[in-house]
């Protein structure tokens, strides 16, 4: 987390981040979150919340 800090950052990406983050909050962000294909496989998405943001859902296979 004091990395997203450190490079003052308004968008991060995270792969691999596996489900336990799926609870992780990082304080001034939007989180958005991929389930992947294996139990490591999530991927992470923030955005400072001085952005706006949304999540649009598509059918597309996350391989």
């Amino acid at each position: 987390m004091d990395l997203i800090f450190k490079v003052d950052s308004p968008v991060c990406i995270f792969t691999e981040v596996g489900e336990l983050w799926n609870s992780f909050k990082v304080p001034h962000f939007t989180s958005f979150y991929q389930k992947g294909t294996n139990r490591s496989g999530w991927v992470m998405i923030t955005i400072g919340k001085h952005l706006r943001a949304t999540r649009i859902d598509t059918d597309i296979e996350n391989t």
